[in-house]
């Protein structure tokens, strides 16, 4: 679906086919309604930068959990109250949970999940500009928050219900 995908092996001059169709119309040519712009576009960007290499592709995927990893250990860090070796603590220890949790082999270990960590890298980006807007109201953390949580709408659809998530963020963690 990724590495013999059509679009993916025409390289970035199929990048505008790929942000108008489905994700996988460049392998199956069906309009499913699986509209994944940004997840296709990292496919595409990616397999031109690897060459269309499983190898690279799996590198790929390491690199982003571990920006996964780093951005889960900065968002448990701004939401975790009291003092702060206290607080740094909780949230180091919650990261590594995060980090070691056997659930994760699968979104590393298979290419075709980068769907999965792209949505969670938005999200998490999305409540700390959210977070970041409520703490100084700054129009640019406002507009960071929708850029990001657009990133996760554009990897996975799952971030639809998520809306709610900046909300309470802001009900229940505010400074």
């Amino acid at each position: 679906m990724i590495t013999q995908n059509g679009w993916t092996q025409d390289g970035l001059t199929a990048l505008p086919r790929v942000l108008a169709h489905s994700l996988y119309y460049g392998a199956v040519p069906v309009n499913t309604g699986l509209y994944r712009p940004v997840a296709g576009a990292y496919y595409l960007i990616t397999g031109a930068l690897v060459d269309l290499q499983p190898a690279g592709f799996h590198l790929a995927q390491l690199g982003l959990y571990g920006m996964n990893v780093a951005t889960v250990c900065v968002f448990f860090r701004r939401i975790t109250p009291g003092p702060a070796v206290r607080a740094a603590t909780l949230s180091l220890v919650a990261t590594l949970v995060f980090l070691v949790h056997p659930i994760h082999t699968e979104v590393v270990n298979n290419i075709k999940s980068a769907d999965e960590m792209l949505c969670l890298q938005g999200l998490l980006c999305a409540g700390l500009a959210w977070l970041e807007y409520e703490a100084t109201s700054q129009r640019r953390s406002w507009w960071g928050a929708c850029a990001a949580y657009a990133v996760a709408l554009g990897s996975k659809e799952t971030a639809v219900p998520m809306a709610l998530m900046l909300p309470a963020l802001w009900y229940f963690f505010r400074g």
